[in-house]
């Protein structure tokens, strides 16, 4: 090359475009193929989880793999009090629309303390909270949860009186303790779900809870003690459960 000439320019070889283009398509597929994960997940995922926990679980799929882990969570049930003779009064339009106001309004106040609601059985709710993202303090979510729901149903009960239509009282149960929890079932067909005793400890406390009654247990009243005020029940045995459960009854938040 002479002094002071510039140096030639060479076009860069139909091989390394090639190889350039198909990086950015690798880049770009990557990105697609995020994005519709994603997607996926929100579709899957959003009638389980709070907005807020469905955005953590968007960021770390990983949360939500096929399987089980061992970790302890609390749970959560309420059940409709009377319900049934109250549906065979009515027709099943109008039994929807109940059922569907009510669970708008109690899903969304289980939402707001981080829940993840995991199935509605006719007029039953269960949740559970500290999974799939850590909640340290899952147990005191679980009772303001129920305390809130308890607020709001007697705010709905004067709505409905108004209107005219029947009011609803609730029972909840409440139990904290080691569970299974993941993705049970297969690739085809999931579901985001804990077991073992505690689940069915909370399921008995709110078949035993009468309507505006919120029962704990008393591994889930240990970790809220300091903030929420609760009386004892004494032991009970319940049906399908080894062993006597000493019973909390929640009065309320503490001053």
């Amino acid at each position: 090359m002479s002094a002071g000439r510039p140096p030639c320019w060479a076009p860069p070889t139909t091989a390394a475009v090639s190889l350039g283009a198909a990086g950015l398509l690798g880049v770009g597929y990557r990105q697609i193929a995020d994005l519709l994960e994603k997607q996926r997940l929100r579709r899957v995922y959003e009638r389980y989880l709070s907005p807020a926990v469905l955005r953590s679980v968007l960021d770390d799929p990983a949360l939500l793999q096929l399987g089980g882990a061992r970790k302890e969570l609390t749970v959560f049930f309420s059940d409709i009090r009377g319900f049934t003779p109250y549906s065979e009064t009515v027709g099943p339009m109008e039994l929807t629309e109940r059922l569907n106001e009510y669970y708008g309004e109690m899903i969304a106040l289980a939402h707001a303390r981080g829940a993840t609601v995991d199935k509605l059985i006719g007029d039953s709710l269960m949740a559970f909270f500290g999974d799939p993202v850590a909640q340290p303090d899952h147990a005191l979510r679980a009772v303001l949860a129920a305390l809130d729901t308890q607020e709001r149903l007697r705010e709905l009960a004067a709505e409905w009186r108004a209107r005219g239509v029947h009011e609803f009282g609730v029972g909840i149960g409440i139990a904290t303790g080691e569970v299974a929890v993941g993705n049970l079932g297969s690739e085809r067909f999931v579901d985001y779900t804990v077991v073992g005793s505690v689940v069915n400890l909370a399921a008995r406390l709110q078949g035993a809870a009468a309507a505006g009654e919120i029962l704990i247990a008393s591994r889930t009243y240990a970790l809220v003690a300091e903030h929420i005020e609760a009386e004892s029940l004494g032991e009970r045995t319940f049906k399908g459960i080894a062993g006597a459960h000493e019973v909390f009854r929640v009065l309320g938040r503490r001053p």
